[in-house]
């Protein structure tokens, strides 16, 4: 069939081909379950689609010649599983697109799916599009890294969106990104839905899952710069337990909405980065860290038994502010030898509390709470610190401590 020089991989693709044509004939007279696909393309401007219905099918699997792999430019691929118990990628590797200008699209409908590792490597700039309906799905790692071996980061503007709608017990496991000018967007629509790690930077990868992950602090290079990640939560008890951005000029935007909600850990490592919280409903929390200079930090919580805290290390010019409106709410806010901040509290409502602690030299304050029985407690240690503070209502309490030189405290309450 080939004259001998004939290209080796034009055999072997055509020899792909036509595997995945007897086995898409076969689904025809067979069962619809328990299917398998399995992909290798090399080239530029490629298109492949995957379509399989039916319960407990694969599409990638571990094994040299059992993975989904596209590298070149300019390809797509698209993978459509209707059923229960599908399958997209594997554990070492995937699903992969190595190249820039690639298109990665996968539609799971049903229950208890999984997307396994996926990842688009190389420079230029790609999307992802992973959605997934109903129950009980979940996304493993998902990666689109632009980076150069040899630490030169290329301006990619990548686009990666998760989307889980109206299920519950759904899972992220981790979504990062690295280079320049990303956006990341993750949207869960249900009850019991939560995201392990989403990252914009060059944090400790640790393994295809994220399972030996950095312990919460091994954040490294900013090389992450103009990024934009947002996480939507719609529902009862979503939780998010890492979102990190390192670079500058980034944004984090996350909003929950429902009750028992929880952002146990956002950082932002870097400068002129804007990080927001929207809580809204009870028993809430959330924490976010951030080191570095002229950041803007805002956490805003409507409900019932939430809890707020803000804490900058070490940084010049940022401004943090944290409302809450409901009662018996905690917000805790932390300057640790930064200097020249803002820090801004407002608590209306009832039988809440503030606990603030300065370090640092020409810091400002502005601390309100609007409501009965409210305690502030406010510890200051530095020079030429500025700190106001004022309580509107009956049995509310302030306990102020200030150590340094040339401090002011003006206090109000009634």
């Amino acid at each position: 069939m080939f004259e001998q020089g004939d290209d080796m991989k034009t055999f072997k693709t055509f020899l792909m081909a036509a595997t995945a044509l007897s086995m898409t004939a076969g689904l025809a007279l067979a069962d619809a379950n328990g299917n398998s696909q399995y992909l290798d393309q090399g080239g530029d401007d490629n298109t492949a689609t995957i379509v399989q219905s039916g319960d407990n099918n694969q599409a990638g699997a571990d094994g040299l010649y059992t993975r989904i792999d596209q590298s070149g430019d300019g390809n797509t691929l698209k993978i459509t599983q209707s059923g229960d118990g599908n399958k997209a990628g594997a554990s070492s590797g995937g699903i992969d697109q190595k190249g820039s200008d690639d298109f990665l699209t996968i539609n799971q409908s049903g229950n208890a799916n999984t997307v396994i590792n996926t990842g688009q490597f190389g420079s230029g700039t790609s999307k992802m599009t992973i959605t997934q309906s109903s129950n009980d799905n979940r996304v493993g790692s998902t990666v689109q890294d632009r980076a150069i071996p040899g630490g030169t980061t290329v301006i990619g503007e990548n686009v990666m969106t998760i989307t889980q709608k109206t299920g519950d017990g759904n899972n992220v496991d981790r979504a990062e990104q690295d280079g320049v000018a990303n956006k990341l967007v993750l949207l869960q629509d249900g009850s019991d839905n939560s995201i392990g790690a989403a990252l914009q930077g060059d944090f400790n990868n640790g393994g295809p899952d994220g399972s030996s992950n950095d312990n919460g602090a091994g954040f490294a290079i900013d090389n992450s710069t103009n990024g934009l990640m947002q996480i939507t939560q719609k529902g009862n008890g979503h939780s998010v337990n890492l979102a990190g951005q390192s670079g500058d000029a980034n944004s984090l935007k996350i909003n929950q909405s429902g009750s028992e909600q929880n952002v146990e850990t956002a950082v932002q490592i870097g400068n002129s980065n804007i990080g927001n919280i929207n809580q809204s409903g009870n028993e809430n929390s959330a924490s976010i860290d951030v080191l570095g200079d002229d950041n803007l930090t805002t956490i805003i919580q409507t409900g019932s038994m939430s809890v707020g805290s803000i804490q900058v290390d070490g940084g010049i010019n940022n401004n943090l502010m944290l409302e809450q409106q409901g009662s018996e709410q905690l917000a805790a806010l932390n300057v640790i030898g930064g200097d020249n901040n803002i820090v801004k509290a407002l608590q209306k409502g009832e039988l809440n509390s503030i606990d603030l602690t300065i370090t640092g030299d020409l810091n400002k304050g502005d601390i309100r709470q609007d409501g009965c029985e409210n305690d502030l407690i406010g510890v200051v240690s530095g020079n030429s610190n500025q700190f106001t503070t004022k309580q509107t209502g009956a049995g509310n309490s302030i306990n102020f401590t200030q150590g340094g030189s040339n401090n002011t405290y003006n206090a109000t309450q009634g």
